[in-house]
């Protein structure tokens, strides 16, 4: 006898809770001295592909409901992916890559399925989101406090730091807005103060960039949440600029004032200095183009960008 389907609501409830926590504890494995290139961690991600028929239906569901050339965009992406794997000059790193990919996908696409089958599920999500971060930047800093003041530790590099930042700060002010009590509210603005306040003492331009391009795409679309959006926003805001204001260092890598000085004298006396307003990847663009020149229809293969040069080295 077959056994009846689950509702789809009840079959997302415990991937939600198994990938909110596995958000939670991803970035604090970047703590342990091995898997530098961090594929290990995707195995966090391994259970839920076995999270039962239900959920695999409901993320099938999501997918077959969306537009016709998203899912050609996405059947052409898979073929050119396996298109380059097989002529790639280094197969067996392309190979795990693409295998990186795949999983990542995987998870992702039960992850839409499970937020568009359950609110619940979603707010559960998010909460992984937010809460991960927060105990990354808490972590950062306590390190940060007892080794002194130098690099920025558990993340490796600021930048590692900013991106990791970005999404929790989305996270937390999904949830404030959404979230119908005050008390949750007040919660979450605390979690937020130390993301917030993490991305701003990031430094790095470009995720205070997409911080504000998402909220401001938000905005543009959610014409319901637009007021409690505002408000969330500038209270994360004020509230982040102080913490980040508490942890000041004069590091010129760090800190959104030392960001704002780069800036500012990149695009100073009229003229635009354009490798330092890019960090000096402007040096490397046209290198990449002649890289993608070579072989336009099929590529270099996932992973290829480590055995080019010249490249941009780092974290």
């Amino acid at each position: 006898m077959t056994p009846a389907p689950q509702s789809p609501a009840r079959a997302a409830t415990p991937v939600a809770v198994w990938l909110a926590a596995a958000l939670i504890v991803l970035p604090l494995l970047q703590a342990l001295p091995i898997d530098f290139d961090r594929t290990a961690a995707l195995l966090v991600l391994l259970p839920v592909l076995g999270s039962g028929r239900d959920v695999w239906r409901t993320a099938a569901s999501a997918l077959g409901h969306s537009k016709a050339w998203v899912r050609a965009a996405l059947t052409l992406m898979g073929g050119a992916i396996v298109v380059s794997v097989y002529f790639s000059p280094h197969r067996a790193p392309a190979l795990v890559c693409a295998a990186s990919w795949l999983l990542l996908a995987a998870a992702g696409a039960i992850g839409g399925g499970v937020v568009q089958a359950d609110d619940r599920a979603s707010r559960q999500l998010m909460a992984g989101l937010a809460l991960g971060a927060a105990a990354g930047a808490a972590a950062m800093w306590a390190l940060w406090l007892a080794g002194g003041r130098g690099a920025v530790p558990l993340y490796a590099h600021h930048r590692i730091l900013g991106l990791h930042m970005l999404v929790g700060a989305l996270a937390t002010t999904a949830l404030i807005v959404r979230s119908r009590r005050a008390a949750p509210r007040w919660r979450w603005l605390a979690v937020g103060t130390l993301t917030w306040g993490a991305v701003l003492w990031a430094g790095g331009r470009a995720p205070l960039l997409a911080l504000a391009g998402g909220l401001g795409c938000w905005f543009l679309v959610g014409a319901r949440d637009r007021k409690p959006l505002l408000t969330a926003t500038a209270l994360q805001l004020l509230a982040g600029l102080a913490l980040s204001a508490v942890f000041w260092t004069p590091r010129a890598e760090l800190g959104w004032w030392h960001a704002f000085a780069r800036t500012a004298a990149a695009t100073q006396q009229g003229t635009v200095d354009v490798s330092a307003l890019t960090s000096t990847r402007s040096e490397f663009w046209r290198a990449s183009v002649q890289h993608g020149l070579r072989s336009p229809w099929i590529g270099h293969g996932p992973d290829a960008y480590r055995f080019f040069t010249p490249k941009l080295d780092g974290q």
